[in-house]
């Protein structure tokens, strides 16, 4: 019922029968029909875009039907390597299909491809697809009753992809994710990517996890994660929002973790070691020297008046600071920062810093300990 033309050739009919009653055919069936197909158009999933133009090899028996393609193609896409395997077709209602559909084209073409029923990807992201680009290989599994009209929770499905010089608009207050290359599951459940590419223009090596599961059940729950590792300094940690060019100069080994839903990031949690870069508290006339170990944890709160990084802990030998820093939103508005220094070197003070834009810079400060 889903096939619309096409040709069947070299048909080849097989009967065995052995004498203690079974077939060497699939569930012992009566027959093997083989034969080639061409120019076929067949719609596997009514919901979504039909194969056209399809040619292989089919093996039908009384209960099974598979279809194995050597070239066609889904919304101009080749899908040359793709199976169908159909079975339970001599059982009405039973009837039960497996298409494993081989993709090779543009990452926003394939992903439009899979935004209807029943895989719905932009509604479960929430992400305009016009923001993404690039090329991508995929494997999709589609598995579903061969019923008229499906029910959709029986309707599963997994995608495997790997994205090749990927990009992904706007992200973190940034032009985006560039020169990405990533791979990627995807199920009703859950979306698993990681890889590298140029966050914001940093290099970084990527994981994301987007929980649909729990986006379902918990309408306000965190249901995105994003980890990016790599070596930042001053200018990059700026690039991804985080402006600590008065306090950090140099590269430092950074592990970066944002939660949010939707790719909307609320919290981040960062660890940098710290040893072959520069620290400074400039209010208190401190400086940490490269190669002296040390390392910096803290967590940020992106919010809609701007970033708060609190608390910022730097911990080292013969160093324990404690601080927290607000930022207005794109860099503008007020800065304030509060420093304790629990122990750096031999001092011992505390310092806050107020820089509201267009008036000058107010520092206050406390010192129990201070060197000379």
């Amino acid at each position: 019922r889903n096939m619309t033309g096409g040709f069947a050739e070299d048909v080849k009919l097989e009967l065995t029968l052995n004498p203690d009653g079974t077939t060497p055919y699939l569930n012992d069936s009566l027959f093997e029909i083989t034969f080639d197909v061409r120019d076929v158009d067949t719609s596997y999933v009514k919901t979504m875009a039909p194969l056209e133009n399809v040619a292989g090899r089919a093996v039908l028996t009384n209960t099974a039907f598979d279809v194995f393609i050597s070239s066609g193609t889904v919304a101009g896409m080749p899908v040359g390597g793709s199976v169908a395997q159909l079975s339970n077709i001599n059982i009405k209602g039973k009837g039960y299909g497996v298409f494993d559909v081989a993709l090779d084209g543009g990452v926003r073409e394939i992903l439009a491809l899979v935004e209807t029923k029943p895989v719905d990807i932009g509604t479960r992201i929430k992400i305009d697809l016009d923001r993404l680009s690039g090329s991508a290989k995929v494997v999709a599994k589609i598995s579903l009753p061969l019923l008229k009209r499906p029910p959709i929770d029986e309707v599963l499905y997994e995608v495997k992809a790997f994205l090749k010089n990927a990009a992904l608009d706007d992200l973190l207050g940034g032009e985006g994710l560039r020169a990405a290359d990533v791979s990627f599951e995807l199920n009703k459940d859950e979306l698993i990517a990681s890889g590298f590419g140029d966050l914001n223009g940093v290099p970084m090596a990527l994981y994301w996890h987007e929980n649909f599961l729990k986006g379902r059940n918990y309408p306000d729950a965190d249901t995105s994660l994003l980890v990016m590792s790599g070596l930042a300094d001053e200018y990059d940690m700026q690039a991804l929002g985080i402006d600590v060019s008065s306090y950090l100069a140099g590269k430092a080994r950074t592990e970066v973790t944002f939660l949010g839903r939707n790719l909307k990031f609320r919290t981040g949690y960062f660890s940098a070691d710290t040893t072959d870069a520069e620290l400074m508290v400039t209010p208190i006339g401190w400086r940490k020297e490269p190669s002296v170990p040390a390392s910096v944890t803290g967590i940020i709160h992106l919010l809609e008046q701007g970033t708060r990084l609190s608390p910022l802990v730097v911990k080292g030998e013969n160093i324990d600071l404690r601080a927290s820093f607000d930022f207005g939103v794109d860099g503008k508005g007020t800065f304030s920062g509060t420093v304790e220094a629990v122990e750096l070197g031999k001092n011992i003070a505390k310092a806050k810093n107020i820089n509201e834009e267009g008036l000058p810079q107010n520092v206050c400060g406390a010192a129990e300990v201070l060197e000379r």
